[in-house]
């Protein structure tokens, strides 16, 4: 950390935030707060230079035609990069995955090119996949408990050999939403400090174990020595939609 409050950056909000997003901004800062930090939100829009010092970054979800220009703003802007060379953590969640990776490709053959911070290139099919979703998280992950979230997406991403699935899916929609893709079960992607997932909307309200994962690395401390945090609630809403 570089101050007393741990600083957020929540990164394009007016592209990345169309599927209840923020959700997972009020969950992080939640749960820092339960522990007795303080926490400082930095928004950095399409008119404002991304910040490199940060403690932890997020983006959200987008319409496909979004991404495109919210990834050449980042291939544009090295705040973002230069922060992941120092090892600072980033969750994207939803489109935000794409975003960050070497080139997007729309279904009608426009093309935009990312910042290259996730090795994958992502293609936009007509086909739609969507749905309830849960993940078993990749074992060096550090996770221990399924994912659940919702999919709702129509780009096909291709994982290159530095990064790896977060996960592999159990059921729902993974990587390829595509009917008859070869392989359905990867899901997401970890590569260095990142960790995204195509999940959409507050995925973190339902999967704590993940946020957890994520601001134990922007505090430069282990997950398991975190305070614990019983939520009945949150639990009941993860065992209800893991039987959906």
């Amino acid at each position: 950390m570089t101050s007393s409050a741990l600083r957020i950056g929540v990164l394009l909000p007016e592209l990345l935030a169309v599927g209840g997003d923020r959700g997972n901004v009020l969950v992080l800062a939640h749960r820092l707060r339960a522990r007795g930090h303080t926490v400082e939100l930095v928004e950095a829009g399409l008119d404002t230079a991304v910040p490199e010092s940060l403690d932890l970054y997020l983006l959200g979800g987008a319409e496909d035609r979004a991404q495109l220009p919210a990834a050449e703003h980042l291939r544009r802007d090295p705040g973002l990069a230069r922060a992941v060379e120092r090892g600072i953590p980033v969750l994207a969640a939803g489109g935000g995955i794409s975003v960050l990776g070497h080139r997007l490709t729309t279904a009608e053959g426009r093309t935009a090119d990312g910042p290259g911070l996730l090795d994958l290139d992502t293609v936009y099919t007509a086909e739609r996949g969507t749905g309830e979703t849960v993940v078993d998280p990749a074992p060096a992950t550090g996770l221990r408990a399924p994912l659940s979230g919702f999919a709702n997406r129509t780009g096909v991403i291709t994982l290159g050999g530095a990064a790896r699935p977060l996960g592999r899916v159990t059921r729902g929609v993974g990587n390829d939403p595509r009917r008859d893709a070869a392989d359905h079960g990867g899901e997401g992607a970890v590569q260095g400090p990142i960790v995204a997932t195509g999940l959409q909307g507050p995925v973190l309200a339902r999967n704590p174990e993940l946020a957890d994962l994520v601001l134990a690395a922007a505090l430069g401390v282990r997950a398991a020595d975190l305070q614990p945090l019983p939520m009945p609630s949150v639990q009941r809403l993860r065992t209800e939609r893991l039987r959906a």
